[in-house]
């Protein structure tokens, strides 16, 4: 998160987004180490979603695509929603 820029009204939405999904998956990093019964198959998947996510936040948040944004947050929601559902 080191790498978003300073918020501002153009920024604050795509900025905002990327901040919340970086929390998000380090929270359910500590949700998969509570229940190691479903790490092998989401922690892989939450690796390479924070790897895109991490790229992202390394961008100009007006060079950021805003379709691809949300498309990984809705793949982010996904996979909290079937970690859910399997707990």
């Amino acid at each position: 998160m080191a790498h978003l820029r300073f918020m501002n009204p153009q920024n604050s939405k795509i900025t905002g987004s990327l901040k919340r999904a970086q929390q998000l998956i380090r929270s359910q990093y500590v949700y998969l180490e509570e229940h190691p019964d479903l790490a092998p198959k989401n922690f892989r998947r939450l690796c390479k979603i924070s790897q895109r996510f991490e790229a992202l936040s390394r961008l100009h948040p007006q060079d950021v695509d805003e379709a691809e944004l949300n498309r990984l947050l809705q793949e982010l929601s996904s996979i909290i929603a079937s970690m859910q559902q399997a707990a």
